[in-house]
């Protein structure tokens, strides 16, 4: 009967320090439950080319959680990098594509990039909005 006990204090402990774990990256329920989360998993930041991105991703929040993500100072981002980030796009996450689209929903993104000058280039949607 000891050994039992030990095993389940073992897995007891374990399941403590997942919920904690989660806690501290700002998700107290695992996402696996959380059908309804939009936020960015932890370890897949999202990645603006544009500090606007930001800006709106930054609106939206969470029912669940509040905050999606932590703003970052956003520096510029030149052509070929953001060319770059649409190859990673398809090896992202389910949760980070769900996230995503919360913010920018596929039939309004992506905008075409109207170049002005002098910089910063800016995005027009496809209803015609920057």
């Amino acid at each position: 009967m000891g050994d039992r006990l030990r095993k389940l204090a073992v897995i007891f402990n374990k399941c403590v320090q997942f919920l904690r774990q989660r806690k501290t990256q700002g998700c107290w329920i695992p996402r696996m439950i959380c059908a309804d989360c939009i936020c960015f998993p932890p370890n897949e930041p999202p990645f603006f080319g544009f500090p606007i991105e930001q800006q709106i991703a930054a609106k939206v929040r969470c029912p669940l959680h509040g905050e999606r993500f932590k703003p970052l100072f956003h520096p510029f981002v030149p052509v070929w990098m953001r060319e770059n980030e649409k190859k990673i796009w398809p090896r992202l996450s389910e949760q980070h594509h769900k996230a995503w689209q919360a913010s920018f929903p596929p039939d309004l993104w992506p905008g075409v990039e109207e170049d002005r000058w002098p910089p910063p280039s800016r995005v027009r949607t496809p209803t015609g909005t920057f």
